[in-house]
């Protein structure tokens, strides 16, 4: 196959001593980047044509020392021609192929829920690709790291370089229209609307897996905590509509439960918590364990207890 220089010094007679270090580079960092790099004294244009599988999506023209982008940045698969415009030419193509090839995936949500319910899609990732996988959460000292064996999870502050793929993982915004304040979804980040989808369908969106409930793989103490049988209990949640808003209802939950003999343990981070003046007021009844306490404390109770009850929650994730 033809080289870059060869194609050059073919298609038009120049003295070799004016093409240097000419070199097509993509990366996928957020979508998929083209640059040109090199020296010439000719005033070459270069189109740059972006498809995902046949279809063609993007193009652009640029000259030599630029570099052109598409903003879509949820899994594609991508092919990308680079052609010497002034003699009709591909003088580069790229599939988007991750096999042995590094990549970062960034959870850009520091919710528990979100944390927790992508996370086994990282490892079915990897597995699909064979790639490499540096992974990047606001918490990952919960997750078993040793059951994770060809996942890096990157340390705070930790840099990374030489990445030929980046994923973003979250509920991206797009642009308002005017006097509009509902969520308008970005759609070159999120392929669907994600408020229509399970939670969990969000990352395989994005990282074009199928989706499938799977659990985390958790490091904790599972050790017995107290004695008797003992539910877990939590009401609150970061959105009213989250909530169960019945008059009274978290109350009288409890006495039932009361009544069969269990134990009700409250383990909320807040006794009352959001914007209501009616609702999310404090659970009557039950042993108090609210408090912005350990994670791990949170994991070992729950683990033990017969079963938990909570609104649409991190805890509930947990």
């Amino acid at each position: 196959m033809d080289t870059l220089k060869d194609i050059y010094l073919n298609a038009k007679p120049v003295r070799k001593d004016k093409i240097e270090n000419i070199n097509v580079n993509c990366t996928f960092i957020d979508g998929p980047k083209v640059e040109i790099t090199g020296q010439t004294n000719e005033d070459y244009t270069y189109g740059v044509r972006f498809y995902a599988g046949d279809e063609l999506v993007h193009t652009n023209e640029m000259k030599i020392n630029r570099w052109c982008t598409h903003f879509r940045s949820y899994y594609t698969d991508w092919k990308i021609e680079v052609e010497l415009k002034e003699h009709q030419k591909i003088i580069h193509t790229e599939r988007f192929d991750l096999t042995g090839k590094k990549v970062v995936i960034e959870f850009d949500s520091k919710s528990m829920g979100d944390t927790l319910s992508w996370m086994p899609y990282v490892e079915d990732f990897q597995e699909k690709h064979n790639c490499e996988v540096y992974l990047w959460t606001f918490h990952s000292e919960w997750f078993d790291q040793d059951r994770y064996p060809n996942i890096y999870f990157l340390k705070d502050g930790e840099s990374w370089s030489n990445v030929y793929a980046k994923f973003s993982i979250g509920l991206f915004c797009g642009e308002q229209p005017e006097g509009n304040n509902d969520f308008v979804w970005d759609r070159n980040k999120n392929p669907r609307q994600p408020f229509d989808i399970p939670q969990q369908e969000i990352i395989t969106d994005i990282l074009g897996l199928d989706y499938e409930e799977k659990t985390p793989h958790l490091k904790y103490d599972n050790s017995p905590v107290r004695d008797g049988k003992y539910v877990t209990i939590a009401q609150h949640s970061t959105a009213q509509c989250k909530y169960w808003n019945w008059p009274n209802g978290w109350n009288e939950v409890v006495k039932y439960l009361k009544t069969m003999g269990y134990d009700v343990i409250c383990i909320d981070r807040d006794k009352e918590f959001g914007t209501s003046e009616v609702f999310n007021k404090e659970i009557k009844g039950v042993i108090d364990e609210t408090g912005n306490k350990p994670l791990q404390d949170r994991m070992r109770l729950i683990h033990n207890a017969d079963f938990h009850i909570g609104s649409g929650s991190g805890l509930s994730w947990l």
